[in-house]
């Protein structure tokens, strides 16, 4: 609901992009790389997934834990008391409707060259990117031709003339709150919406544990890292 996000949001959906066909996202790859990572920020980005392209369809996944695929033994507590994790690196692929295609990665080692926490969209004239801050940062990607001596990319901050009409309205979570509870819906911080990245962080770990195809909305209801018993 920050009104970057808000603006954001609304000039993808007018076009400015042109089709949305890919979300990149990665987590903040530092010394919680892997599954705290994914728990703890990822499904921050899990939310924006969803707020951009809908609920999941189907997920893949790899999880490493020292360079090798988890079992439920590498399971552990983290400080940040979120329940089990595991694996401190992540590699997953999620399906949504319209032929859009997002990943999620997290791992230490590419922290220097993959930069920022956030979430990239890659849609069909153009490429933006959310930065994750307390005040989040948006930034289109200006691409040149290339030339026998390369090409040049620059990141420009979001432009607000890209929103083609007024911007909407963004009142805040607790307004937002309130006009739900007149209006008989759903508020846009919904319960549902944070079940919905918790499931879809549960989606990881099954599709790494059975190296499947994992459809949404889960069968398997039960947390994916609880040992068997």
């Amino acid at each position: 609901m920050m009104p970057s996000v808000v603006r954001l949001k609304q000039a993808v959906t007018e076009g400015a992009l042109g089709d949305l066909v890919e979300l990149r996202a990665y987590g903040k790859q530092d010394p919680r790389a892997g599954g705290e990572d994914m728990m703890v920020l990822g499904s921050h980005l899990f939310d924006l997934m969803r707020l951009f392209a809908g609920d999941p369809l189907w997920c893949t996944a790899r999880v490493l834990w020292q360079g090798r695929d988890i079992t439920r033994a590498e399971a552990r507590l983290v400080r940040d008391n979120v329940g089990l994790v595991a694996g401190d690196q992540v590699f997953a692929q999620f399906a949504f409707a319209n032929g859009i295609n997002a990943t999620f990665t997290s791992a230490g080692n590419l922290r220097e060259t993959v930069g920022h926490w956030g979430i990239e969209f890659h849609g069909s004239k153009g490429i933006a990117r959310l930065n994750c801050d307390i005040a989040p940062n948006v930034f289109v990607r200006r691409t040149g031709a290339w030339k026998p001596e390369g090409r040049t990319d620059t990141w420009e901050p979001f432009a607000p003339a890209l929103v083609k009409a007024p911007p909407a309205h963004n009142l805040g979570p607790v307004g937002d709150w309130l006009e739900a509870i007149a209006g008989d819906r759903e508020p846009e911080c919904s319960g549902r919406n944070g079940a919905w990245a918790v499931e879809m962080v549960a989606g990881v770990y099954h599709a790494a544990l059975t190296k499947e195809r994992i459809v949404f909305p889960l069968k398997e209801r039960s947390h994916p890292l609880t040992p068997v018993t």
